[in-house]
């Protein structure tokens, strides 16, 4: 169950931390959003970093028990605190039934891709073989034969966003349109043999 705290002004519209207002936490309950907590917030203008810091170190303590925090604005020391916290920072205007499906859809995105993306990761530590230091090998087709909804962008990007590969090997029946040009955005020259029989050996190194 999400639980989203929001900070606003008297008329309920999305405010500063530098105003008084009210941190609502909202839960919904029965299908309607319902403010199950509220909290009166003293204006922080200090400039000091120290009683800043003790402010929403205080103020995270209050919301330990939230998803997500929600501001018109929130930068610095206060985002750093309240991210340490485990809970997620929103910037948004107006009153908060207008976005607080908006975040949790959102949210529930986001979390489905960080899983499928660990879950990439995962798969790929499986199939990897090691030449030397710095040089490995996939196979492509292997890769997918066994997990048939994973895209040669998804298993071939994050070798090239990672900085320890000089060069990678892949074994592949056909070159991915998109290879050349998205290796060369990433440093990597490319180099194809063929291998065998319906098969390819691309090599990107690292230039």
């Amino acid at each position: 169950m999400y639980k989203i705290a929001v900070f606003v002004d008297s008329l309920g519209e999305v405010t500063t931390f530098d105003k008084q207002g009210h941190l609502r936490v909202f839960s919904k309950i029965q299908g309607s959003w319902q403010v199950i907590r509220d909290l009166i917030i003293l204006p922080i203008t200090s400039t000091e970093i120290h009683e800043i810091r003790d402010k929403f170190k205080a103020i995270s303590s209050e919301i330990s028990d939230c998803n997500v925090v929600v501001a018109k604005k929130i930068s610095g020391v206060a985002y750093n605190i309240l991210s340490s916290s485990n809970i997620v920072v929103w910037e948004c205007e107006g009153r908060p039934e207008a976005f607080l499906d908006d975040i949790v859809e959102e949210e529930e995105k986001l979390k489905k891709e960080k899983e499928t993306s660990k879950s990439i990761e995962v798969i790929i530590e499986e199939h990897i073989k090691k030449i030397r230091e710095g040089h490995y090998y996939i196979s492509l087709d292997d890769i997918q034969n066994r997990n048939e909804k994973l895209s040669s962008k998804q298993i071939i990007i994050p070798f090239l966003e990672n900085k320890i590969y000089e060069k990678l090997d892949i074994s592949c029946s056909h070159i991915p349109p998109w290879l050349e040009s998205k290796s060369k955005s990433y440093g990597f020259s490319m180099k194809i043999e063929d291998e065998c029989t319906n098969q390819l050996k691309i090599s990107l190194i690292k230039e």
